[in-house]
This record gives C-alpha cells, structure tokens and sequence, in this order.
C-alpha cells in the first residue's frame, strides 16, 4: 500500500564495485566462501553461496519452500542448475525462503515437479494447443497435493507464486519463445 511505498521514497540505488560471471571466491583459512552461478534457473540470475568447510549452501530463491517461487523461470534450465546445486557436497541447504534442508529430498521434489510440468505441457504446446486450453487439460492437482496438502492458503500459493507462471514458461520454453525477466 502506500506506507510501503512511502518507505522506499529516500531508497538510493548502488551499483556493485564487484561482479562475477560463474565464480567469485572470498579466502579464508576458517571458512573460505564461493560465490557460484551454476546457471539460470529461478531467474536469469541466480547465484548461490557456498562455504565448503562448513559444507553449508545458501540457494537464493532457487529452492523456495514449502512452494517455489516460479514467476520468470527458465523450466529445463532449472532443473539442471538444481542438479549441480545438488552435486555439492553440502550438509544444510539454506534456502531463499523456508527451513534449512538436511537432504536432498525437497530439492529433488522440485525437480520431480519441474519434470512433471514439463512432460504435461511440453507436448501440447508443440502440437500447438493454446496456453488456456493447456491449462484445462493438464492436472496438477496430485503436485498440489505434494506441496500443499490440505492446507487452502498454500494451495492458493501454489497457484499464485509457481504452478501458473512455471506452466506459462514451460509452454514458452517448448515453443522456443524466450522469457523475458521482469515480463509475464
């Protein structure tokens, strides 16, 4: 609203003096930090930080729980990066939002999900079957179930921040058709 708005008025933007393309390292005998892209996933951006001593991963919004953020999503690239997320020798996953993760078992539940979404959507688009009536014919109702369960608000997340977007950019992903950050 417009307090929040209010808020940002005096809000200065700085420019990073320090940029990286796949990896930037931060030494330290103690506890050295890597900076890694391991690639577009979340969005065009995504960068995680690792402390191998402590054998801790931060994810960003890569890994988003209990539902996944999906708004600007590259579908096939995410399940790649998630995958070399997943290579790292890590003991706890810190993800952008949501419990530390142990285990690899909610990453790889995304994957599964992305997967999932993938194989509905990406045929019916090919065939040229309009995104509205992609919608009607896919079921999402089980990977729902997964995220959701019973409960109405993350159901309604489920929706709101991953299944409508992720079906939107693994239909454009399977027509070849780019998507664009900060665009539907």
């Amino acid at each position: 609203g417009p307090g929040m708005v209010a808020g940002y008025a005096d809000m200065r933007v700085y420019p990073a003096d320090r940029t990286f393309t796949d990896h930037f390292s931060i030494p330290d005998r103690a506890a050295p930090v890597e900076v890694l892209f391991l690639g577009r996933g979340n969005t065009d951006g995504d960068a995680v930080v690792w402390a191998p001593k402590q054998r801790v991963v931060a994810s960003g919004d890569l890994v988003v729980a209990p539902i996944p953020y999906a708004a600007h999503t590259y579908p096939g690239e995410w399940i790649a990066t998630l995958k070399k997320l997943e290579a790292l020798d890590f003991a706890y996953l810190v993800p952008g939002h949501g419990p530390m993760e142990t285990d690899r078992a909610y990453v790889d539940k995304l994957i599964a999900a992305l997967d999932n979404v993938r194989a509905q959507v990406g045929p019916l688009a090919r065939a040229d079957v309009p995104l509205d009536e992609v919608r009607r014919r896919i079921d999402l109702k089980p990977l729902r179930h997964d995220f959701a369960g019973d409960d109405p608000w993350l159901g309604f997340l489920f929706s709101a921040v991953f299944s409508g977007d992720l079906v939107s950019n693994a239909y454009k992903e399977a027509r070849g058709e780019a998507v664009i950050q900060g665009k539907g």
